[in-house]
């Protein structure tokens, strides 16, 4: 029972943080544009990590599930590299 309070504690703390932090960073948002594009302030290498991390992402919850059905398992070690 103790565990139990730590922890909800712990993730009302973590909620709290992410909430208090998206409003302090939703004031520096004016238009959809700077939301959608982050005001043409994002460098280059940032955007590519990011279109990057978003297919590899839907890749891997996606396609990687239906590709080892059908292949059987040991396709799963494309996931591995």
């Amino acid at each position: 029972m103790e565990n139990q309070a730590q922890i909800l504690i712990i993730m009302i703390a973590y909620l709290t943080l992410l909430v208090s932090w998206g409003l302090y960073q939703g004031r520096k948002v004016k238009t959809g544009a700077d939301y959608a594009i982050a005001g043409r302030n994002l460098p280059g290498w940032a955007a590519a990590l990011s279109e990057r991390a978003t297919g590899e992402s839907s890749w891997a919850l996606l396609g990687l599930p239906g590709f080892a059905y059908a292949s059987g398992l040991t396709s799963l070690w494309t996931a591995v590299g």
